[in-house]
């Protein structure tokens, strides 16, 4: 529209009243957003520059921050193609039209954005011949996206975790041709697990190795948004539910290989995972089956009871890198790589937990999707065998004592959530908590 049709369209009343509304909207989604710490909807905000309003460029992300706007994304208006010779302008074209005016209100703008923590997309100045997503917040991208146009193509939601996060697959295209990534929108703020993922990667689980993490590409601050390399291969779960013996028994070798590995390797980052913190857990965990009013919360009693006795036998701080959620869920095989994703529970914690979700989460998975939770003991044998603490003296009582909370925890699951059959379920992870318990017994005088 032409500057004098434009200037009628903001004296009109009836247009103002519709730009306030908008504004009102605007204001109550974003207060909407805040009280219940909701990322979603996203918000997104574009403005058409030309040579007369270029200056306002500056002053956008001060208010789209004021509006809860998320993304500002700044265009040429010639760009648009009104009033053009017949063959198409695009955005960087068409900015050489005030291309020296907009190169000195491009730094301005950038610091701006970040100081008001508003994810910008414009186009480059002249000066910067290297093409790349244009974000005042983004976090070192990696060296394979660096010096490449990127442009998204479509997202696939693949898993959403209701007020924590959502997990989508990004298509998008570079120079090089079409790549895949993976995005984590949190609704807290989540840096740590970029930070945990860069360290983990850095000491060795990279591209280049035999058991490795997704490579982690960026992190943005305003969309709480991780950006990580998709790994393409077969998940374990695919391998426990349809492959032989002996593809299983490899598969949950290279889990115990990889676990081992990492925690040979990794720092130790994260909040510490005490046995009195695992202990109050339990509790908990307990007054809600016996709340439930089933007919074998005496066996959860007695677990905790035995828990209880247990753990003043696990002497000393064994520390290590914890994943915190390490199971057959999380870890998929990319020809001869190993690699485990989801680091959003990242800690540290004793060797044994890990190993012992690990375990636990094979035998939930038999008693779930098989006809036994003894199904898939050879599998678990061989990531036993394959976990070199497993040699350890200490390694008995540690892991039968985190097992056995882990099934306190898996029967709590099945009593609260009232499905087909798992009151059953519930009462077979209470009795393999206590045999994990007497299988323990074994193990050395001081654990």
């Amino acid at each position: 529209v032409s500057e004098r049709r434009n200037r009628r369209v903001l004296e009109d009343p009836a247009s103002g009243r519709s730009i306030q509304r908008v504004c009102d909207n605007l204001l109550q989604l974003m207060d909407a957003k805040r009280r219940s710490a909701c990322v979603f909807p996203l918000v997104f905000g574009s403005v058409v520059l030309n040579g007369k309003n270029l200056h306002d460029l500056p002053r956008m992300p001060q208010l789209c921050r004021r509006l809860g706007i998320d993304r500002l994304t700044a265009f040429p208006y010639s760009a648009l193609g009104y009033h053009t010779t017949p063959h198409t302008f695009g955005p960087e074209e068409a900015l050489e039209n005030f291309r020296a005016d907009y190169d000195a209100i491009y730094e301005e703008t950038v610091r701006e954005a970040a100081h008001h923590r508003v994810s910008l997309e414009v186009p480059l100045p002249s000066n910067q011949k290297t093409v790349m997503p244009v974000s005042a917040i983004d976090r070192h991208p990696s060296d394979c996206w660096r010096s490449r146009r990127l442009k998204v193509i479509g997202t696939r939601l693949l898993n959403w975790h209701k007020g924590s996060r959502y997990t989508f697959e990004i298509t998008a295209t570079t120079d090089t041709g079409w790549h895949n990534l993976i995005g984590k929108v949190y609704s807290r703020e989540s840096f740590d697990v970029f930070d945990a993922m860069k360290k983990i990667w850095q000491v060795g689980l990279d591209r280049d190795s035999e058991f490795a993490i997704p490579e982690p590409l960026a992190y943005v601050p305003p969309l709480r948004l991780l950006l990580q390399e998709k790994v393409v291969g077969k998940l374990a779960k695919e391998v426990f539910l349809a492959g032989s013996p002996a593809e299983r028994a490899e598969a949950a070798a290279r889990c115990g290989h990889w676990l081992m590995w990492f925690q040979t390797l990794a720092p130790q980052q994260g909040k510490v995972m005490k046995v009195r913190k695992l202990l109050r857990r339990c509790e908990a965990r307990l007054r809600q089956i016996v709340d439930a009013g089933v007919p074998f919360a005496n066996k959860a009693e007695e677990l905790f009871q035995r828990l209880l006795v247990v753990s003043s036998m696990l002497e000393g701080n064994n520390w290590c890198a914890g994943h915190g959620d390490y199971s057959h869920y999380q870890i998929l095989f990319s020809g001869k790589r190993t690699v485990t994703f989801d680091w959003d529970g990242h800690d540290t914690a004793d060797p044994c937990r890990d190993a012992a979700r690990f375990v636990v989460s094979l035998e939930r998975l038999a008693l779930r999707e098989l006809s036994s939770v003894r199904d898939l003991d050879v599998a678990t044998q061989a990531f036993l065998d394959n976990y070199l603490i497993a040699k350890h003296p200490r390694f008995v009582r540690r892991l039968g004592f985190y097992r056995a909370a882990l099934y306190l925890q898996a029967a709590k699951r099945d009593v609260v959530s009232r499905n087909t059959g798992c009151l059953e379920r519930a009462r077979i992870m209470l009795d393999e908590g206590l045999r994990a318990l007497d299988q323990s017994d074994g193990g050395g005088k001081n654990a």
